[in-house]
């Protein structure tokens, strides 16, 4: 009987620690601490204290997994287990035991953003695992890369993820090449993404300082001109009235899309849809930019199957894509180009398609268009201004309305994008928007 206790303890400490790596509904994770806690009880008192120190780790590790705050209470749970395992120690397996402690110590300080106190407590648990070279090595080593990932000490923990690596390299290629494939690719996905992430921040400092520079030299100009009378100072102002406007515009446009793509990674985007005749929706929105193409003598064309349709969308989020695809279009096609938007109706979906006659994208990164912080033009001499994450938004946001985005790799004379919904309604209303149409203009 004593044997199964400790059997059925055994069995609810190895399901609940699955249904925490499997993202599970708490309650149920809940309940399988509950019966844990009962049986908990019921043991003999010789294994009451090692399995009471591990239900604390326990709690810790589900409390993470969750988010459960204060997360500074989960000290409580780590510092009631450090001392049930000092005054114990001839019933703990010291290395298995000391090594899970420091691990949720550095887990814990981790999430509270503390990331010294975590990487000190992760590189601690190598004192405990680092001379079995065993998968509890490549968790501190992953753990550690991470804490230095987080302090922006990128070569420190690339170098963890090459010990790692290292060390998987050691084991039965059989045995551990699911393990060997997953770690490869984390560091490969690693070294790619700092090096995007790099060349983000070198791109966005020069989209910023170029407009504030330019305003600060106008700012300048017209102190200078302070002392004189003020015909000087108005005609400096009615000068590069514009241009200051379109520079303010161009900071607040790459601020709005920094904080737009935080939000639908965050999943904090709230959509407002409303039933919508998006035939005329979109062909006012098309006519809105004319005044754009006019400047580079571009022709802009409209063309329909259809003369309504009712669809559920948000009216605020379309014209966002739309006029996404449209300023790019702009931008990209030279002097007399020609820009098409179609609406093509079949019988299970609407496209809607946005096509020019630009410069086009090559071949070889055609499949990166929608990557976040992707441009083919890298260098900051480039023709046209751009922060990278625009079609990363308008790819977000027609996901979000259940569409479906892609670039027609086959069209080859500039750039085709293709948006797909299914979802349209038989009603006979729509509502009435007071649209603003506002487009990325300061290059045309």
């Amino acid at each position: 009987m004593k044997f199964t206790m400790s059997l059925k303890i055994k069995i609810y400490n190895e399901i609940i620690k699955i249904y925490i790596n499997l993202n599970k509904n708490s309650e149920i994770i809940e309940e399988f601490l509950e019966l844990y806690k009962k049986e908990l009880y019921k043991i003999e008192s010789f294994y009451f204290d090692v399995y009471l120190a591990k239900y604390n780790l326990l709690q810790v590790k589900f409390k993470i997994s969750k988010d459960i705050n204060p997360l500074t209470d989960l000290f409580y749970y780590l510092d009631n287990a450090s001392y049930i395992y000092k005054s114990n120690l001839s019933k703990f397996r010291f290395m298995d035991f000391c090594y899970w402690l420091e691990i949720s110590y550095g887990n814990v300080f981790f999430k509270l953003k503390d990331y010294k106190n975590a990487l000190f407590h992760h590189k601690k648990s190598l004192l405990y695992s680092e001379k079995f070279q065993d998968r509890r090595t490549i968790n501190s080593f992953k753990l550690i890369s991470k804490d230095y990932e987080a302090l922006s000490d990128f070569k420190e923990s690339l170098i963890y993820f090459k010990k790692s690596n290292y060390i998987i390299e050691r084991y039965d290629k059989i045995k551990n090449h699911d393990l060997f494939i997953r770690l490869f690719e984390d560091y490969e996905n690693s070294k790619s993404y700092h090096s995007v992430k790099n060349n983000f921040f070198s791109n966005l400092s020069h989209e910023l300082r170029t407009p504030v520079n330019i305003i600060y030299s106008y700012v300048q100009l017209m102190s200078s001109l302070k002392d004189k009378d003020s015909y000087h100072i108005e005609d400096c102002f009615f000068k590069y009235e514009r241009s200051i406007k379109q520079n303010c515009l161009r900071m607040l446009k790459l601020i709005n899309n920094l904080i737009d793509i935080t939000k639908i990674d965050s999943g904090s985007v709230q959509l407002n849809t409303s039933p919508l005749d998006i035939v005329p929706f979109i062909e006012n929105l098309t006519l809105s930019v004319i005044p754009y193409t006019k400047y580079k003598s571009l022709n802009i064309i409209f063309d329909t199957n259809i003369e309504n349709l009712y669809m559920k969308l948000d009216p605020y989020a379309l014209e966002r894509i739309l006029l996404n695809l449209l300023s790019n279009s702009i931008k990209f096609t030279r002097t007399n180009g020609n820009i098409l938007v179609k609406l093509d109706k079949t019988n299970f979906d609407l496209k809607i398609i946005v096509r020019d006659d630009g410069i086009g994208i090559p071949d070889n990164l055609k499949d990166l268009v929608f990557n976040r912080f992707f441009k083919v033009d890298t260098t900051l001499s480039r023709n046209t201004e751009g922060s990278g994450i625009g079609l990363s938004i308008t790819k977000g946001l027609v996901e979000m309305q259940g569409g479906y985005i892609y670039l027609n790799k086959d069209y080859t004379d500039g750039c085709e994008f293709v948006i797909t919904f299914s979802n349209m309604l038989e009603v006979n209303d729509s509502i009435d928007v007071d649209f603003k149409h506002f487009i990325d203009d300061e290059k045309y």
